[in-house]
């Protein structure tokens, strides 16, 4: 598994053919590693899952960029990036879907996904993106660009666990 240091990320708006530039940085000590039913869920601290289901559920984050006024923004590219190698080896267990509140009187049984082959047994990374344009709208009265992050991509041929 490996880890997302830095990253410069590129904001291309058609608007005066201009860029926005920003650096996100990830720090190893904001991971949160723990071990259930034989996988590890890791979390980063500021994050969310990304969530396809039966595939590994990594973190990923979301974060908020302004672009200048009546700007569209048109994609995302990386300029530079830097990855560490987390020691020790992951299992990391597959996504899975939210699970409804209890309600009194009636039970849910929760349909678990095994992890999907494809991903699984294949050897590109995943998720396969370390960045992507996620959407733009405006707040508090600003444009701002959605920047979708994928800061830990799992790195080797995936082994199924318990299922």
């Amino acid at each position: 598994m490996r880890q997302l240091l830095v990253m410069l990320v590129l904001i291309s708006v058609p608007l005066m053919a201009g860029t926005v530039t920003r650096t996100a940085t990830f720090d190893r000590g904001d991971l949160l590693i723990s071990t259930q039913n034989g996988f590890d869920n890791v979390e980063l601290k500021g994050g969310v899952a990304l969530l396809q289901l039966g595939a590994p559920r990594v973190p990923r984050v979301v974060e908020a960029v302004a672009i200048p006024a009546g700007a569209v923004p048109v994609g995302v590219e990386i300029t530079a990036e830097e990855w560490t190698t987390l020691p020790g080896t992951y299992n990391v267990g597959p996504a899975q879907a939210d699970l409804p509140l209890p309600l009194p009187g009636k039970t849910f049984t929760p349909r678990l996904y095994p992890p999907d082959p494809a991903i699984y047994g294949s050897n590109d990374p995943y998720p396969r993106a370390v960045a992507r344009l996620a959407g733009s709208g405006t707040m508090g009265g600003y444009r701002i660009a959605h920047v979708e992050l994928h800061p830990v991509h799992e790195m080797r041929r995936f082994l199924p666990g318990p299922g």
